[in-house]
């Protein structure tokens, strides 16, 4: 619904609907990883800092103007770009403060979940997520040892086992991560 402004006819077909339902967790996917990304006191006011506050600043006055969901979530999908490409190393946590991310990351929950009223109805809440999270680090862990120790039969048997249980894993710079679904 959030797709179409709320004066314009609302077309709802199947394919819309799967494509809502992927974006959706494109979005909650970049959620989480914005809540594993930790700052390294880099500079404040850096170039990706900076991308980050004008793109949320972005969002809020497509808001401003006649409650344009559709052009807020245009911009919020360009965050999203953003958030991936830090927690994936392919931008520098050095180009955004820690203060900068920490104020990004409070605008953009409000955006999200108080303006817009998303919620992550399927997901785990509180402490459930806190031990899957903490139990999914340590699967990857051992799964990054095997790497190192280039035992490439035990990496690929626990990716595997992951992918069988619905679990993506996601290498990166920094190191891997995980998604459901």
């Amino acid at each position: 619904m959030l797709q179409s402004h709320y004066r314009s006819t609302m077309d709802l077909s199947d394919e819309g609907l799967q494509a809502a339902k992927k974006g959706y967790a494109r979005l909650l996917e970049a959620w989480s990883n914005l809540q594993s990304i930790e700052g390294k006191g880099g500079a404040q006011n850096g170039t990706v800092g900076k991308e980050l506050t004008e793109g949320l600043a972005a969002a809020y006055a497509e808001l401003d103007d006649d409650f344009n969901t559709p052009r807020a979530l245009a911009r919020v999908f360009e965050l999203v770009t953003r958030i991936n490409a830090l927690q994936g190393g392919q931008l520098s946590l050095e180009e955004v403060g820690a203060e900068e991310l920490v104020q990004f990351r409070d605008g953009l929950g409000t955006l999200l979940f108080s303006i817009l009223g998303l919620e992550d109805e399927g997901g785990a809440a509180g402490a459930e997520r806190e031990a899957l999270d903490r139990v999914m680090q340590i699967v990857l862990d051992l799964r990054q040892q095997a790497r190192a120790d280039k035992d490439w039969g035990l990496s690929d048997r626990l990716r595997d086992a992951l992918a069988g249980a619905g679990v993506t894993v996601k290498d990166g710079k920094e190191g891997a991560s995980w998604s459901i679904g």
